[in-house]
């Protein structure tokens, strides 16, 4: 077992006479507790937390005197819960988000990019231990980011690889569940891109004739990777552990308690598409109504791509 070289950062818990807890953040809120899994992605999530806990810290929020204690003490409370919820779910960090989210983008045609990148960390530091995820991530939610918060401490940095849509399609595809069932690759990689926590997302440039076998290690090598994340209970945990075992790697995997958390996530999104199918008449018309809004959004994130690279 490798040992921890980093903590997982926090932000700075205020003080009580620094917060308050403003009307304006109860919805949202509930709509964060109550539909976490609503929207695809982890976008929303992310972006309804940090700004409840901008709210929070806010100096132009005004309360009622006769109000001030008990919401200055309930807004120091959410404060710390939201901050302890980020940080188990691998998606808190700085309130802040940094400026470089659309250069740890590597699609296919960027990998040998990264490949250089990593070898210029280890330039700078020779003793660095890179980490990694793997997956389909269709779509990404908050239960692969338990992966990113349990290897961050044994990790010098976290890479994220996302399976590409061939792969997906021969791999997970049924009679009745054609998948991926959102094929905007941008925008998963966009997804894992938007967290602090991340350095890099890299579509797996894996082809159809490669054996995963002889595959997956070198893609260790060649990235420098020595941790690889992964929830434990995952069908593939055997055979990532011997892969990256063959690198002089190992798989730190999501403590068995915090696997229900990946289950109850899986059932939040089943729930939410039955609601929409009520609401619209049928399951295939609730999921173009998601498809749209991804596809506008798979778009954006491309353009900013192309203005970064092209």
């Amino acid at each position: 077992m490798f040992d921890k070289i980093r903590d997982y950062p926090r932000n700075p818990l205020p003080l009580m006479s620094e917060t308050k807890l403003p009307d304006e953040v109860i919805q949202p809120l509930i709509d964060f507790i109550f539909g976490i899994y609503s929207t695809p992605g982890l976008e929303e999530p992310r972006q309804i937390m940090h700004w409840t806990m901008r709210k929070i810290v806010d100096k132009s929020s005004l309360l009622r005197e006769e109000d001030q204690k008990l919401d200055r003490l309930n807004g120091l409370i959410l404060y710390a819960l939201l901050d302890t919820f980020g940080t188990s779910f691998g998606f808190g960090g700085p309130v802040k988000l940094p400026n470089n989210t659309v250069q740890k983008i590597y699609p296919r045609e960027r990998f040998e990019d990264l490949v250089a990148k990593t070898k210029e960390w280890s330039e700078l530091d020779p003793i660095s231990r890179n980490g990694t995820t793997l997956g389909a991530y269709d779509p990404p939610h908050l239960g692969h980011t338990l992966d990113i918060s349990r290897i961050y401490p044994y990790t010098s940095r976290i890479m994220v690889g996302v399976e590409p849509n061939w792969s997906i399609k021969k791999r997970k595809s049924k009679p009745d569940d054609e998948r991926p069932r959102f094929p905007y690759i941008m925008w998963r990689m966009w997804q894992f891109a938007i967290l602090p926590m991340v350095d890099a997302v890299y579509e797996i440039p894996i082809e159809p004739n490669d054996d995963p076998d002889v595959f997956y290690p070198d893609l260790y090598r060649r990235l420098n990777i020595k941790i690889h994340g992964t929830e434990g209970n995952h069908e593939l945990i055997k055979t990532y552990q011997r892969n990256i075992g063959m690198v002089g790697g190992q798989v730190i995997a999501t403590k068995d308690r915090m696997s229900f958390l990946h289950n109850f996530i899986n059932f939040r999104s089943t729930e939410n598409m039955r609601r929409l199918a009520n609401l619209y008449g049928s399951t295939d018309v609730a999921m173009n109504i998601w498809k749209e809004k991804l596809s506008k959004r798979e778009q954006e994130v491309q353009e900013r791509y192309d203005r970064a690279f092209k």
